[in-house]
């Protein structure tokens, strides 16, 4: 063989070799690619299995008692107290919720952040249901204290709700539930009937020391002329989360703005009864108030506010439920004289009410509080 024959086999050798090694590398580094690609793959999979379920309905941001605030409930919670915070912000910092950038900002020397603020309001709201829930469970009034089923229980009852009004029967309330009214009522049922088993079972009472104390301390109630016959205009707003209905259409604001302009048109001579009849479309609540209703709940803000009205004349506007209210006073007050004896009931039903409520604030303040941050922290509108 030639020297120039040699001398290619041997460049052929080289370039076969050379195409082998790129082969080869080309290989390796798809391989390498893959290998990064798969960790990364995996490193992605692993933040969405720790971060995904933060952001879940069912995300656990809170435990009162060993019983679960799920993410859900909390932002329940949160609308709730939404138009509190709003009003506190208006206030102290004059600062408008609906303006961009409202909810992430800081106002004051303090820097307080309103969604910070709502998140705690609503920390405090949710460890009372939870207080009053456990302690409902514990008294067997209920077992069902789950969010979830408790939402799905009133959709139940809603629909045995509408078979029965299609059917013609009587209903008392509305036809189907708002999940908030539902669950107000659903509270206050827990409330009743608790505070009347806890009478019961003699974990709060009344001494015959508290009566004799509380009539002493409200003796000009029962030594003077509280008794009277007054009217009331009632303008009803819509609590937070309901929506609007033929019986309410008002915000709190636009309830607000009209008691004001009802009042401005009483104080200026309008017929009371005129007024009713243009803003409620109905006529005025009138009632007889006797002194034992003085210590029957907000009926006690009714004597309060009516005591030092002569007749005729209006009572500034007040918040009354979830509405605002003007009171007239009607009949000139019948003075009264009642003695221990004759107040005796009336006092102790006021006390016992007055000792359950203290002992549902004792058991939320010393509530087993559990906040679990990362899903605190991530909890929005």
């Amino acid at each position: 063989m030639s020297k120039r024959a040699r001398r290619e086999k041997k460049r052929e050798i080289e370039r076969r070799r050379a195409r082998v090694r790129a082969i080869l590398f080309s290989k390796k580094a798809r391989i390498l690619a893959l290998s990064v690609l798969g960790a990364a793959l995996v490193a992605l999979i692993v933040l969405l299995s720790v971060f995904l379920p933060l952001y879940s309905d069912v995300a656990v941001v809170m435990e009162v008692n060993g019983l679960p605030v799920t993410r859900e409930e909390f932002q329940f919670h949160m609308k709730m107290v939404k138009k509190q915070v709003e009003s506190y912000f208006w206030l102290e910092h004059i600062a408008n919720s609906s303006e961009i950038g409202f909810w992430e900002g800081t106002f004051g020397e303090e820097r307080e952040n309103p969604l910070a603020l709502l998140r705690e309001t609503a920390q405090e709201s949710a460890i009372r249901s939870k207080a009053l829930q456990s302690l409902a469970i514990q008294y067997g009034i209920t077992t069902n204290v789950d969010f979830g089923r408790i939402r799905g229980t009133m959709e139940e009852v809603n629909v045995r709700r509408r078979a029965a009004f299609e059917a013609g029967e009587v209903l008392y309330g509305p036809v189907e539930f708002e999940f908030l009214s539902y669950w107000l009522e659903m509270e206050s049922n827990f409330e009743s009937q608790l505070e009347d088993k806890m009478k019961e079972q003699g974990a709060i009472a009344v001494t015959d020391e508290e009566v004799r104390a509380r009539y002493e301390w409200y003796y000009h109630e029962f030594h003077n002329d509280n008794s009277f016959t007054a009217s009331e205009l009632h303008i009803p707003y819509l609590p937070v989360g309901m929506e609007k209905n033929e019986d309410v259409e008002l915000t709190v604001d636009e309830a607000y703005e009209q008691i004001v302009e009802v009042y401005n048109l009483l104080i200026g001579g309008a017929d009371f009864e005129g007024i009713c009849e243009q803003y409620t479309r109905d006529i005025p609540y009138e009632f007889t108030m006797d002194w034992e209703a003085a210590f029957t709940g907000s009926k006690a803000e009714i004597i309060r506010r009516a005591s030092s009205l002569a007749e005729g004349e209006y009572s500034e506007p007040y918040e009354n439920g979830f509405g605002f209210s003007i009171l007239k006073m009607v009949q000139t007050r019948v003075a009264v004289d009642i003695d221990l004896e004759e107040a005796y009931s009336a006092l102790y039903s006021a006390q016992m009410s007055e000792n359950y409520r203290a002992y549902l604030d004792n058991r939320t303040q010393e509530a087993e509080v559990t906040v679990h941050s990362l899903v605190y922290n991530r909890v929005g509108l």
